[in-house]
């Protein structure tokens, strides 16, 4: 039977950690039975985000696999940094072996290749390690959460290449602070519960939300996303609370300030663009996947009485 051959796309700073280990078992675990890894950003080395170079890449990701899944058909490719997803698709079709799937979570990868004949294989993985947390670990040299997401051969080799000493180095004049983001909390003239479908990881299901630009108050971001992402124009009615337990969100330390607000011009109408808009009866909580833990618990605390 001739070999189903997938791609893996990823940056791999540093090695390979459990997320990326999950995702290529789930693939095997179909159909493929070998696995092309393009390793992006292969030419940057020695920066906060590319702090390691392409060979030490390469080596954490063998290591990686050779302790998790031993045998397995691997070939492994450097691809220079690009902005352009378009450059970098043509990049790999012109230079890399041929391939029938490409493996991935992400919708932007599945858009770079919907028009290369190339068929998808999108993983469930959804707990994302995120890699700049572990740089941040590295530099700090947190053992016990070393070990816990990378393997046991690639954290002896962080400490033989002294990436330690590296990242510290390369930390020493950041300041690392949490991100603050906000959520939304309401409802359509319906009294549905508005959410939205994400597209990149975490996936599933989540409140209207995100990132607080520098100079703009939390008030301000939680109108704007909830305007971007449902098309309501709405109203902040109360602050509900500041929820900041650190593992709230796996990508990050991520300090969310969640507000009731009301509809207040728009209908609720997001049916395309890089959200969808899902409306739900909050009595069908439990039965809602959520991207992030404690988004059910923001829910409960303003619409459920106490």
């Amino acid at each position: 039977m001739e070999k189903k051959i997938g791609l893996f796309i990823t940056r791999c700073q540093p090695g390979f950690h459990d997320w990326h280990i999950d995702s290529i078992k789930e693939a095997l675990q179909a159909w493929m039975d070998k696995i092309i890894i393009w390793v992006w950003s292969a030419d940057k080395e020695f920066t906060k985000d590319n702090p390691f170079t392409y060979d030490e890449r390469k080596y954490m990701i063998e290591v990686s696999l050779k302790e998790y899944i031993p045998n397995l058909d691997i070939e492994i490719y450097p691809i220079p940094h690009s902005n352009d997803g378009e450059q970098w698709k043509n990049y790999i079709l012109k230079n890399l072996p041929e391939f029938d799937y490409v493996v991935s979570s992400n919708p932007m990868v599945w858009e770079w290749f919907k028009d290369a004949n190339k068929l998808f294989f999108q993983t469930s993985v959804t707990t994302t390690t995120r890699s700049s947390i572990i740089r941040n670990k590295i530099s700090m040299w947190d053992y016990q959460y070393l070990y816990q997401v990378l393997s046991k051969k690639v954290v002896e080799y962080l400490q033989e290449i002294k990436a330690f000493e590296r990242l510290k180095d390369i930390f020493k004049d950041e300041r690392v602070t949490p991100n603050i983001v906000t959520d939304a909390v309401f409802c359509d003239e319906e009294w549905k519960l508005v959410l939205i479908q994400r597209n990149n990881p975490p996936l599933w299901i989540a409140l209207p939300g995100w990132f607080v630009n520098y100079w703009e108050s939390t008030c301000d971001a939680c109108i704007r996303k909830a305007k971007e992402e449902t098309w309501a124009e709405v109203k902040i009615k109360r602050l509900i609370w500041i929820y900041d337990n650190l593992s709230r969100d796996p990508r990050d330390h991520n300090i969310s300030a969640v507000y009731e607000v009301e509809v207040v011009g728009n209908i609720v109408d997001r049916t395309k663009g890089n959200k969808v808009v899902k409306k739900v009866d909050i009595k069908d909580l439990d039965q809602i996947d959520f991207a992030f833990p404690d988004h059910k618990k923001m829910i409960e605390d303003t619409l459920i009485p106490s």
